[in-house]
C-alpha cells in the first residue's frame, strides 16, 4: 500500500471510528494482500484500542451461534471462547476473511 493510499486509509477509520454510537460496522473491501488487516492493526494502535481480532478461516465455536441473529449472545460466546470480556468502550472488534462466514454480516448490522 502506497504511504498516501495508507495515510488516507488511516484517515478514514479515524472519522469512522469518532462518530461513536452513530456509526455502522465498518466493512473493508479489497483484493487480497494489499494490506487491509495491517490498516486495522496500524489503526488500532495509533488509536490506542484493544484490538480484538477474530480471523474467521479458524474454526471458532462461537461461529454456531452466528445464525441466532442474536448480537448479545455472539458477543458473549465471543468473550466465553477468548476467556476475556469485552466492553463496549475500547475494544476494535476486527472480523478477519468475514467472507468464510458471511452469514455474520447479518448478524453485525444490530451492533
Amino acid at each position: 500500500m502506497s504511504t498516501h493510499l495508507h495515510r488516507k486509509c488511516l484517515q478514514y477509520f479515524d472519522e469512522w471510528f469518532k462518530r461513536g454510537w452513530k456509526r455502522k460496522p465498518l466493512l473493508i473491501r479489497g483484493a487480497r494482500q494489499i494490506g487491509k488487516t495491517t490498516a486495522v492493526r496500524i489503526f488500532a494502535e495509533q488509536s490506542g484500542l484493544e484490538l480484538i481480532e477474530l480471523n474467521m478461516e479458524k474454526a471458532w465455536s462461537f461461529a454456531s451461534l452466528v445464525a441466532s441473529n442474536n448480537p448479545r449472545k455472539l458477543i458473549e460466546a465471543i468473550e466465553f471462547e477468548l476467556n476475556r470480556d469485552i466492553s463496549p468502550e475500547n475494544p476494535l472488534l476486527f472480523f478477519d476473511e468475514i467472507q468464510v462466514v458471511p452469514q455474520l454480516l447479518g448478524v453485525l448490522r444490530y451492533f
